[in-house]
Order: structure tokens, then sequence, then C-alpha cells
């Protein structure tokens, strides 16, 4: 395994950090939403001491690849998968958090290789890509040179900062809870579960489960600013 590996020579962006010894395992990290390589190594070293093997593996923002995951190739997934496997990994697993777990759970519904996966506070849906505050009516994620199936973000396609305005000074959200606002807002104007993007995440992870392949979800359990306990319910009714 080499240190490094770049989308000009390897055809993905990735950062190997071997555990003590090779015991034929090996886990994929993808990093959240603005996650550099630094904060995604330090934020997953526990893995190492515990005796996994990483291989560090960016969809976005690493290393000249596009700011914002749009059309984001599942295929960095499956050719860090290939790399694995050649060097003699047998068992392989993807961890992700926000951004990373719902990219970890979406590589793992297509790609059969993949055995386990860890989800720390993941979406249960393929969302719309965004830039900024900008929706930009297509998928964040691509497999085979085709869009997946994704389901609209309604708050983005108005004007987010009146949205976060209001919610942040209703008495149901305030500050603390705005995000959760913009989430139940989305879904009840039409936005997740309407677009196709939770039904073919869920169609695909059935496969994932027949396979034998496990799931392991986490969320702060006194957060309540994002839907967590939405999704991993949801995430757990599709395995």
């Amino acid at each position: 395994m080499k240190e490094r590996y770049t989308i000009e020579k390897d055809g993905f962006v990735g950062y190997w950090h071997p555990a003590k010894g090779h015991d034929g395992k090996a886990l994929i990290v993808f990093p959240g939403s603005g996650a550099g390589y630094e904060l995604t190594r330090k934020g997953s070293e526990f893995f190492e001491k515990a005796g996994w093997n990483r291989l560090l593996v960016a969809f976005a923002g690493w290393d000249g690849l596009p700011e914002d995951p749009v059309l984001a190739p599942v295929e960095y997934a499956e050719k860090a998968i290939a790399v694995l496997k050649d060097a003699g990994f047998e068992k392989i697993g993807v961890y992700g958090i926000s951004a990373g777990a719902k990219f970890a759970i979406t590589a793992a519904s297509l790609l059969p290789d993949i055995s386990l996966v860890i989800a720390a506070s993941p979406f249960d849906y393929t969302t719309e890509a965004f830039k900024g505050t900008k929706a930009l009516n297509e998928s964040t994620f691509s497999y085979r040179g085709e869009p997946l199936p994704y389901d609209p973000t309604v708050t983005l396609h108005r004007n987010i900062i009146s949205v976060l305005f209001r919610t942040a000074f209703s008495k149901k959200y305030g500050m603390r809870r705005m995000l959760r606002g913009c989430y139940e807002e989305n879904v009840s104007d039409g936005g997740s579960g309407n677009g196709g993007g939770y039904e073919a995440v869920s169609e695909r992870f059935g496969k994932h489960e027949q396979r034998g392949g496990g799931i392991y979800t986490r969320h702060p359990c006194g957060q309540d600013l994002w839907a967590n306990r939405i999704f991993l319910s949801s995430v757990q009714e599709i395995y």
C-alpha cells in the first residue's frame, strides 16, 4: 500500500494509515462536510488505536477535487476497494460522519465487497447537490456515469436565509434547533422521500443485507438540532 493515492494515478484521492499488523481487515473513512484531511485523520484515529487499518478517501474538497460534491462518483470508493483487495484485504468496511455517512451508505448499497457500514449522524436518502445556499437541481452522487436518484432540498429553492431566520426565532425551534426546523419544513413541503432518493437507497441496501453485510449507526444522544433519530430509525428499517 502507498501512503498517498491521487486522481491522476489511481482514480481516487486517498491516504493510507495502517495499524500494527495485517489482519486482513481495512476500513475506508469518508470525511464529513467541509472536513479536511487533518480533521478526518485525527477524528478517526481511535480506529487505528483499536487495530483498524484506515484508508481515508475523499469525494470532494481534497487535493483538487471539486469543493462541493456534485455527481461525486461512487467509483472513488470502488477503486479504493480494488486497491485494498489487491493488497490482500479480505474484509472491507466503510465509515463516515454526516455527508461522509451518506456516501458510505450509498457506496455499500452499490458495491458488494463492502461488508460493514459504520454511519455516524447519517442521512437516509440521497440529497440534492448544492453550492453554498444554492440548490443545483442535480444529484450529489453518481455511478457508472449516471446521476443517482435524489430527493430535492425544498428549502434551498427558497430564500434559505429567510427560512433559517424564521425557524431560529420561532418558539418551536429557536437558535439551537433551526437546522432541525429546516429539515422538517423540507419534508413537509415535498422534500426527502419524494424524489426517489429514499426508495432507491432502500432497494439497494436490501441487497447489502442479503449479502450478509452489517450496519452500525451512531448519533449524539442528547443532540436534537438535526434529525438524527429520524434518520437512524429509517436506516434501521431499511436494513
